[in-house]
């Protein structure tokens, strides 16, 4: 792409928004698992193009979260598919692009319990993360500055909350270093508990929904109890609440609230500094929003009739 006379600007915003189409192409394949409707699968694509933090992120900030979302998504369609070697090779062009993809390898121990892939496979991840580097190993980039970059990053700065919505609004005035190891600790518990739920109830967890609650309830949860977020951390979170919406139309304020809470940390940037609402609000909407996923998850897995 630098080869290309164009300004620099415009080819760094094209190459997102190419992202952006195979991004919505992978989410209507998703959706193409539940229903065979043609109206369903292209409402799923519009849809996903018409998130408005996903018009943002690309087109306007020129950012690259479709870039690594684009492969989450596809490494989802494809583990659900129980195309084994190619969801976890997508997954490490993911991780590969950037770090917060990661979030969501939780997903391959639950691909795994349902017999969906199989663990043998995992070496392909290795092998596509490390031909990755191959690139900047061969231009001279030290191997350490390579493989332990993202060690690097997540040093880099001390704060609690990089503007974003999430617990951590609540608590300004407090130490960073002792209330770090604190949400490490309590976004753990998170995980490993909705985990441990999902392995005990493995049995019934035959359905796509259940798989697209999981998933959002992993995307949003991380960076909503995890230190150092930064404002495009719920990109994926506001892409799979579009599915959940999709795969249950009860739940059509989940992608609302999810993308305004994202966007109001956006518009920070967008507006020159404004805020538009207080922080602590938007988070107070956004754990409605993981209670009530979380409960039609529960219930969907014990077999219970949700309401």
């Amino acid at each position: 792409m630098a080869r290309i006379n164009a300004s620099d600007l415009i080819m760094v915003k094209v190459t997102s928004i190419f992202f952006d189409f195979l991004l919505a192409y992978f989410i209507m394949k998703i959706v193409a698992l539940k229903t065979e409707s043609l109206n369903m699968r292209i409402l799923a694509f519009i849809l996903t193009l018409s998130i408005p933090t996903v018009i943002i992120n690309s087109a306007m900030w020129g950012q690259c979260d479709s870039i690594y979302t684009a492969f989450v998504a596809g490494s989802i369609y494809f583990g659900l598919r129980g195309r084994s070697k190619s969801a976890y090779a997508f997954m490490a062009l993911a991780v590969s692009f950037k770090l917060q993809a990661a979030f969501l390898l939780p997903i391959f121990l639950i691909l795994i319990f349902t017999k969906r892939i199989s663990f043998k496979d995992c070496y392909m991840f290795f092998v596509v993360y490390l031909a990755t580097a191959l690139p900047a190993l061969l231009a001279g980039m030290h191997i350490n500055d390579v493989l332990f970059a993202y060690v690097d990053q997540v040093n880099y700065f001390p704060y609690l909350n990089m503007n974003s919505v999430n617990i951590w609004r609540f608590v300004v005035y407090v130490s960073y270093e002792s209330f770090f190891v604190v949400g490490l600790f309590m976004t753990g518990l998170a995980v490993l508990s909705l985990m441990y739920f999902t392995y005990v109830n493995r049995e019934r967890m035959i359905n796509t929904i259940d798989f697209v609650r999981f998933v959002y309830l992993i995307a949003v949860i991380v960076p909503f109890m995890l230190p150092k977020m930064h404002d495009r951390y719920y990109f994926m979170a506001d892409v799979l609440s579009v599915l959940v919406f999709l795969f249950d139309k009860r739940r059509w304020f989940v992608p609302v609230v999810t993308v305004f809470c994202s966007y109001i940390a956006y518009a920070y940037f967008i507006m020159f500094g404004a805020e538009l609402m207080d922080y602590r609000y938007a988070a107070l909407a956004l754990l409605f929003v993981i209670i009530i996923v979380l409960r039609d998850y529960v219930i969907s897995l014990r077999g219970e009739v949700s309401e």
